[in-house]
């Protein structure tokens, strides 16, 4: 078994709005998987998600660096984007400490 894969998340040449439709629809979808979790970790203990708190501050500044640098990019000009992530098997206890 592989304890590591590496993959292109995202690959390629955008146009300017489709470069701000993916990278924001991304962001989008980790801010509100974050929101949720901190939902459910408030329902079920009773207080915030202290993890997911910090990364959805992290997440929403991301967000609107990417909006603010596309309004500096004329709408005519092409954006490539490369995203690469690595997933790998890391220690169980660290993963759940939470």
């Amino acid at each position: 078994m592989e304890h590591q894969i590496d993959l292109k998340l995202i690959e390629g040449v955008f146009t300017h709005e489709d470069a701000r439709e993916v990278l924001c629809g991304l962001l989008t979808y980790k801010i509100n998987f974050h929101d949720l979790k901190n939902f459910s970790h408030m329902e079920r203990k009773g207080k915030e998600h202290i993890d997911s708190l910090k990364r959805l501050t992290e997440l929403k500044a991301d967000k609107d660096r990417i909006v603010s640098w596309l309004k500096g990019i004329e709408s005519g000009e092409m954006i490539r984007i490369q995203s690469e992530i690595k997933i790998y098997v890391e220690n169980e206890q660290l993963a759940f400490s939470n």
